[in-house]
């Protein structure tokens, strides 16, 4: 392991291991903590460990964890945006097609079944984050639409209304209902089509009346959308 200096308190090491002819890098920091963490993040493996953490365990506990480290990995490229792969706009899905042009604003449309990335040349090294960015902008603009026209058709039709509702780019989910009666909707839900997300937003409104997952609150749901396992099941695919 080579070592790095770092705060008092904390030492900072970097290694790797093999797997399935990956060499994959890995950077410990010891610091005053009770319990060992293994975290990916932005494509990087970095394990936090006790001070006292002896090296040859960690490498044991990384060595027991190299698959699921490896397949963590995976995923977070199989994320990232690449000439061809597939990106999805109210459940229909569009070839991507990247440029790199010379000038300096970046911008993306449909074009002939395609959905185009225009990418300044200076960003090539980080044009994936840049294209996340571009599709988060659209995602919004549409969920403002979307979202106001499904939230009308749910509350017509069940009965009750938030307090208000937001639009949001959520990490850990599809909507949010709070106690004082304020949803939350995730904008990359326009990933998805219609039926998903008139599903998430009667989800949350039936939060309104049940703020758990009890039997009545499912029920409700089925109540107003029969078919709703089968339409939850695309937002786990």
């Amino acid at each position: 392991m080579n070592y790095v200096k770092l705060r008092k308190g904390e030492v900072n090491m970097k290694s790797t291991i093999l797997y399935k002819d990956k060499l994959i890098e890995y950077e410990v920091i010891k610091s005053k903590i009770k319990n060992l963490y293994i975290h990916i993040k932005d494509g990087k493996v970095i394990v936090k460990a006790p001070i006292k953490a002896k090296n040859k365990d960690i490498e044991n506990v990384i060595e027991q964890k190299k698959k699921w480290i490896y397949e963590k990995l995976e995923k977070v490229n199989d994320k990232e945006y690449k000439q061809g792969s597939n990106v999805f706009l109210l459940g229909r899905a569009y070839p991507l097609k990247i440029k790199f042009i010379k000038q300096n604003n970046p911008n993306i449309y449909i074009e002939n079944g395609n959905m185009v990335a225009e990418i300044p040349k200076k960003y090539k090294n980080i044009y994936s984050k840049k294209i996340e960015e571009l599709l988060d902008n659209v995602y919004m603009k549409l969920a403002e639409k979307e979202v106001d026209m499904a939230m009308q058709i749910v509350t017509r039709i069940v009965g009750i209304k938030p307090n208000k509702y937001r639009i949001k780019k959520l990490k850990t989910a599809w909507g949010t209902c709070t106690s004082n009666k304020n949803i939350t909707i995730n904008s990359s839900l326009m990933k998805y089509d219609r039926t998903v997300i008139q599903y998430v937003v009667l989800h949350e409104i039936c939060h309104l009346k049940y703020m758990n997952h009890s039997k009545d609150f499912w029920k409700m749901v089925k109540q107003y959308m029969g078919n709703y396992e089968e339409v939850r099941r695309k937002l786990k695919t």
